[in-house]
C-alpha cells in the first residue's frame, strides 16, 4: 500500500476474532496490535477492522527511536478519501462493515 510515497507492507488486525492468524490477510488477521513498540516493525501499515464497541485495540506505550514509517490506521469508509489507498483484499472482505 503506497501512502504519502511509502511503501507500506499491510498487517492486518481484527478485534473481534476469536483466534488470531498471522495478519497477512483480513481472513488471517492479528488480534490486536503489538504488545510493545519494539514489536512494530519499519514499513508497515496496521489496518485495523471497524468492529462494534466491545472489541478494541491496545496501543502499546513506550519508546522506540529507530522505528520508521509505521502507520495505525482504522479501515475507513467508502466515502473517506483514505479508502482508495486501502488494499483490494481489505475492501472485500472488511468495506462494508
Amino acid at each position: 500500500m503506497i501512502f504519502s510515497n511509502i511503501d507500506f507492507n499491510v498487517l492486518y488486525i481484527d478485534p473481534s476474532l476469536d483466534v488470531a492468524g498471522d495478519g497477512r490477510t483480513p481472513d488471517a488477521a492479528f488480534k490486536d496490535l503489538p504488545q510493545t513498540v519494539d514489536g512494530f516493525v519499519d514499513g508497515t501499515c496496521y489496518l485495523i477492522r471497524r468492529t462494534t464497541e466491545a472489541f478494541a485495540c491496545v496501543i502499546p506505550v513506550g519508546t522506540n527511536n529507530s522505528l520508521r514509517n509505521i502507520m495505525i490506521c482504522g479501515m475507513p469508509t467508502p466515502n473517506d478519501q483514505l479508502y482508495d489507498y486501502i488494499p483490494e483484499a481489505a475492501k472485500n472482505a472488511w468495506g462494508l462493515d
